[in-house]
């Protein structure tokens, strides 16, 4: 049998098995219980069709066995997308967008086209702005015929401006006979490229969508990993093609073939299991190109680096004798190596080595470069040194050019201390040993492994840490609040569940994390609320909107992510904006709202972050977009921040993100206090799950060691990494 509708809840999951219950709303049946496998894709509010055998269990009643389950699109999008072309034009805003849709319906992008004078017959529309409309639908020219594809194939106009910029001319082509194409496109996967695909006439079975379901498979199956076994390569591909094709399995010799083919354009590598060399056929672990180059890339000028001969710096600091030993072991490794490393938990003292390294190595003209704007600010509080900065402004990014600072311009300064390493995707890492200078500079990675590693793939740390070629250095002894917090955080970081709980480390097994807040939530300026995902009841969205409101704050002007704010609301910046000096992770305070009627809104913000506070004017539709609400951030959000009290909420619907790393970075951000909100069984199942970067597979470790093999043992450079 088959039922279609949304995901109410996820009742039971284990994280090794995969095995779990959910129940899923018919539009027929009503909700129905399924269980069987559940794939990381399945998340509450989404909707989905599972098919599966029906069966009366004795204990748990009518349920569904599920076979097979994939998301579906539903009807409810057409309304989306048509606002979605409506907000497409300078003037039309959310709301407007709402008016003219309830007005027209499915006839509003005709009117707007060809009988714009019309949009004066809409509230908040004025003469003035429909000719301004009129002459924008005047200046579209090609763009006409390309958002008419967009509509029709219901494609967001957010992918307007890519579409032009990835293909130029040929959009237009793409969108009506090269549907495979758009996953090149950020945002554009392959449910939506082959929803459009077979509307263009492409087989079910034609060598185009099978090998754009390889290459789709290959980059959303590694889950943070740099390459994927050959045979779950070729098992989730075609049950990726079925799930889209009508329900027909694609035979595995087809999809065998057309990975051969792959391979034997370079558009995928192979190498053996415990091997770094390149195969021509299919063999055990498979790449991507481009992850390929970004690991081969990366080891190969790590190793570079380590054996470049670098002078010993003396030690100068008057603060020597008050060291620990292995905080001193620490600093004499980062003055006498050229690449090295400081790992270490939550308050082992990295900080400590960090700020006596910028000490020893002030005349060498230091530079510390880290993730995020907020990670950069903090290290410059703590430590007083006034050269920090994020990755991306140290290397002088450019949209659409890249990094300035690469192989043929690398920075100036001598010395690079990269903090919170664990944060960084070998992607990155690869851009930044680029604008190094391998000659003449000197790199110290600092991090904690069991932090949540980095969001794009890559184990950067652990990696080099366990290769045993680049010298490191690791931290044990916790010096900072020895108290019951980080007792209980360096249980979950050695997977052990004996939490000790106390006054500070609580427990509340509330299913609404409402109950809790309303009665120990007291000031947002001093209070972290942390959730594991965006939607949902327990989500980040609603529990800020409901903490605004028992905020008594009623929201005046729209920001991102469908909140409105005013004065009075805690906010948080998600991207790095040079020109206005503020900082992706950067929390600050509304503290003015203009919101004039015909002109385009206005908010301040005060941002308390930094040596210096500063307020920061947003005005206009995309600035504004910049900001979301702040009371609740996810988990991953909050890396880099800390606060005295820390509430986290444990719903076993969010499991998709939740891990023995997720829990320590969740527990680690407070200072005073913890509150854990929810199931005590999803504290359990974190911690005594894998550790996430544990379970990566990335081959960096391995390549820097083969490098060195081959250096010592002079092999032909021709079996190189």
């Amino acid at each position: 049998m088959e039922i279609e509708g949304k995901v109410l809840a996820i009742k039971t999951y284990n994280r090794e098995s995969r095995w779990g219950k959910l129940q899923l709303h018919d539009g027929k049946l009503g909700p129905v219980n399924a269980v069987g496998i559940i794939p990381d894709n399945v998340i509450e509010g989404r909707f989905f069709k599972i098919t599966g055998d029906d069966e009366e269990h004795p204990k748990y009643g009518y349920q569904v066995r599920m076979e097979r389950i994939e998301e579906v699109e539903t009807g409810e999008q057409t309304q989306e997308d048509g606002l979605s072309f409506l907000k497409h034009f300078k003037g039309i805003g959310p709301a407007t967008a709402t008016r003219i849709w309830e007005t027209w319906g499915e006839d509003a992008e005709d009117i707007l086209r060809n009988e714009t004078w019309r949009l004066k017959e809409i509230s908040g529309i004025s003469e003035r702005k429909a000719l301004e409309i009129e002459d924008q639908v005047s200046d579209m020219g090609r763009d006409g015929d390309l958002i008419a594809l967009m509509v029709k194939h219901r494609l967001p106009m957010r992918h307007l401006e890519p579409l032009k910029r990835r293909f130029g001319r040929r959009a237009v082509d793409i969108l009506t006979r090269g549907a495979y194409d758009l996953m090149k496109i950020r945002g554009i996967g392959f449910i939506t490229a082959d929803r459009i695909g077979q509307r263009q006439g492409f087989a079910w079975d034609s060598v185009e969508r099978i090998r754009a379901g390889i290459l789709y498979t290959l980059d959303n199956s590694l889950d943070g990993s740099m390459y994927t076994d050959s045979i779950d390569l070729l098992g989730d591909t075609r049950r990726l093609l079925k799930g889209g094709g009508e329900g027909r399995s694609v035979p595995i010799a087809r999809v065998n073939r057309e990975l051969e083919r792959l391979v034997a354009a370079s558009e995928i590598v192979c190498e053996r299991s415990d091997e770094v060399i390149p195969c021509e056929t299919i063999e055990d672990d498979c790449y991507s190109h481009s992850n390929h180059r970004i690991e081969t890339g990366v080891a190969r000028r790590v190793f570079e680096m380590s054996r470049k001969p670098v002078h010993q710096l003396p030690v100068v600091s008057p603060m020597w004798d008050q060291l620990a030993p292995d905080q001193k072991s620490a600093v004499e490794m980062c003055l006498r190596e050229r690449i090295s490393l400081i790992i270490g938990p939550a308050g082992s003292g990295k900080t400590t080595v960090l700020k006596e390294i910028l000490t020893q190595t002030d005349a060498e003209g230091p530079l510390v470069v880290c993730f995020t704007g907020r990670a950069a600010q903090r290290v410059q509080e703590i430590s007083g040194f006034h050269n920090c900065s994020t990755i991306h402004r140290a290397l002088k990014y450019r949209p659409g050019a890249g990094f300035a600072h690469d192989e043929t311009n690398p920075l100036l300064e001598d010395v690079m201390l990269v903090d919170e390493a664990s944060m960084i995707g070998l992607d990155l890492t690869l851009s930044l040993l680029k604008g190094a200078s391998a000659a003449r500079q000197r790199i110290v990675f600092t991090g904690d492994p069991s932090q949540l590693p980095s969001i794009s793939n890559g184990n950067l740390l652990c990696e080099l840490a366990n290769c045993g070629i680049i010298p490191a250095t690791e931290l044990q002894y916790v010096y900072r609040n020895a108290n019951t917090i980080l007792d209980n955080a360096n249980r979950i970081r050695v997977g052990d569940s004996a939490l000790v709980y106390d006054p500070t480390f609580r427990f509340h097994p509330e299913n609404d994390p409402r109950v809790v807040l309303n009665r120990y939530y007291k000031d947002p300026a001093t209070t972290l609320v942390l959730s594991g995902c965006k939607e949902g009841d327990r989500g980040v969205k609603e529990l800020n909107r409901w903490l605004q409101w028992q905020q008594g704050i009623q929201g005046a002007v729209k920001i991102g992510s469908d909140y409105t704010v005013n004065v009075g609301d805690k906010v948080i910046h998600t991207k790095n904006n040079y020109k206005k000096q503020v900082f992706n992770g950067n929390i600050g305070w509304v503290t003015k709202v203009t919101a004039a009627p015909g002109q385009d809104p206005e908010i301040e913000v005060e941002f308390g972050e930094g040596l210096v506070p500063q307020t920061i004017v947003y005005a206009g539709k995309t600035e504004l977009e910049e900001l979301d609400l702040a009371y609740c951030l996810t988990v991953h959000k909050s890396q880099g921040a800390e606060a005295e009290t820390v509430f986290l909420v444990l719903d076993p619907g969010h499991f998709p993100v939740q891990s023995r790393n997720w829990l320590y970075t969740a527990v680690t951000r407070a200072q005073k206090q913890v509150h854990l909100v929810g199931s005590k069984r999803v504290a359990y199942r974190c911690i005594e799950s894998q550790d996430v970067s544990q379970g990566r597979m990335s081959k960096l470790g391995l390549r820097v060691q083969s490098l060195s093999s081959q250096a010592d043992g002079g092999e032909d450079d021709e079996t190189a990494a």
